[in-house]
């Protein structure tokens, strides 16, 4: 029975564990395939891993990463020829153009979250000349303390 690592190696070949490990998930994706091995369900390992091999360009989307996880599930398991059935494109690269400023990305979330709000609650306004707290004293400590200092 193949390691994960080997059945990964079988089914993406060197060029795509490569590109797993830069990502930083080639690890996660072995202990995931190994608790398949162990007896997790084919379904949940294969929803766990697809989403991960699109993340990192191995995959060009879930419709291209279904029959890679399950090569990798096939060869995990030994069967050969299943893994061979389904051979792993070459992965591609998603470059980006430019810098990307994080900054500007939150600021933009923000200005877009505090337009919906406002958009939703309308005009807002204030009644300076209401009494807010009904009649009673606004801070009862302050004018308790000052009452005990005047005797």
């Amino acid at each position: 029975m193949p390691t994960p690592r080997e059945a990964l190696l079988a089914t993406l070949g060197e060029a795509g564990v490569a590109t797993l490990d830069e990502a930083g998930v080639g690890e996660y994706i072995e202990e995931l395939l190994a608790d398949a091995s162990s007896g997790e369900a084919d379904e949940d390992v294969a929803g766990a891993v697809g989403p991960l091999l699109v993340d990192v360009g191995v995959a060009a989307d879930e419709a291209a990463a279904e029959p890679l996880c399950a090569a990798l599930l096939a060869a995990l398991s030994g069967t050969s020829e299943a893994a061979a059935a389904a051979p792993a494109p070459a992965p591609e690269l998603r470059t980006l153009g430019a810098a990307v400023n994080m900054l500007a990305l939150v600021t933009a979330d923000e200005e877009q979250a505090v337009a919906e709000v406002a958009k939703d609650m309308g005009p807002v306004r204030v009644n300076i000349n209401n009494n807010i707290s009904h009649g009673g004293p606004v801070n009862s400590l302050i004018e308790e303390r000052g009452a005990r200092s005047e005797v």
